[in-house]
């Protein structure tokens, strides 16, 4: 199975502190990361191999093959994760895995899942043919779906990854991004709320001198607000959807409403 053992390597620009940044998709990290100016797999980007051993590129965004990073201080460093309310993350997720097989994505083979899927299918009517492979009908991406497809799409979405497992690092749950790192919610100190998440990141930049970009140019996940706005009174008024979500992120359900609870240190 795979699991997201990575990180980000903050530094305090005054005190040299290390501050290690958890991904966790689909829960504002596009914002996030542009802001605090994290790029890809670049300078700041860790990864624990296999041996527990932690690895860094020798080139950033060049260099596929990491070499152990010494200096790395994860045993000492403070922890920074971004929690999101796991309905309205699903929905997140539910866009991604649409929007996911146009984009080139090397080293992946999840799309060619999705687009055989009948979530898939519902919304954009694939063709499928042995010379030429998939193709789709231009006004089929471009034509805004009636609001049942997308309520239709959705629960066969639920539905099939219910019963397939979650196939895409963008539908793992919240936890697994903690505990693949070793870590327990109560081991991070610095928890921000998805609904909070300009505050927070404001708030990390001030205690630790971080130079942010401004709010107004940060990078935000494409997020159609139409399917957002179909899709979450279906999720509270349906008890099957609601059931159906409850059960495959019991766990998530549970890490929000703990990280709701706690102490946020943007208060």
């Amino acid at each position: 199975n795979f699991r997201s053992r990575s990180f980000y390597t903050l530094k305090d620009r005054a005190s040299g502190e290390q501050i290690d940044y958890i991904p966790n998709y689909k829960s504002g990290g596009t914002y996030l990361e542009s802001r605090l100016q994290i790029f890809g797999h670049g300078e700041k980007y860790r990864i624990f191999g296999d041996n527990g051993k932690i690895y860094k590129a020798r080139i950033a965004h060049i260099d596929t093959a990491p070499v152990i990073d010494p200096d790395c201080r994860w045993n000492t460093s403070k922890k920074m994760i971004i929690i999101r309310d796991p309905f309205e993350r699903i929905i997140s997720s539910y866009q991604h895995m649409l929007r996911a097989p146009f984009r080139e994505q090397p080293g992946t083979l999840s799309h060619h899942l999705t687009v055989r899927m009948d979530f898939f299918k519902k919304i954009f009517n694939p063709i499928f043919d042995e010379e030429n492979g998939l193709s789709i009908e231009p006004k089929n991406i471009s034509t805004p779906p009636p609001p049942i497809d997308i309520v239709e799409s959705f629960a066969l979405f639920l539905y099939e990854v219910a019963q397939y497992g979650f196939y895409n690092r963008h539908l793992f749950p919240q936890l697994s991004f903690i505990r693949d790192v070793g870590l327990f919610l109560e081991d991070i100190e610095y928890v921000i709320m998805h609904e909070d998440l300009r505050q927070g990141v404001e708030k990390i930049g001030e205690l630790h001198n971080f130079s942010l970009a401004p709010h107004e140019t940060a990078n935000q996940n494409e997020s159609n607000r139409y399917v957002k706005r179909v899709l979450l009174p279906v999720i509270k008024e349906s008890n099957d959807l609601r059931e159906l979500v409850s059960y495959m992120y019991a766990p998530d359900i549970e890490l929000y409403e703990r990280a709701k609870d706690g102490n946020h240190f943007y208060s």
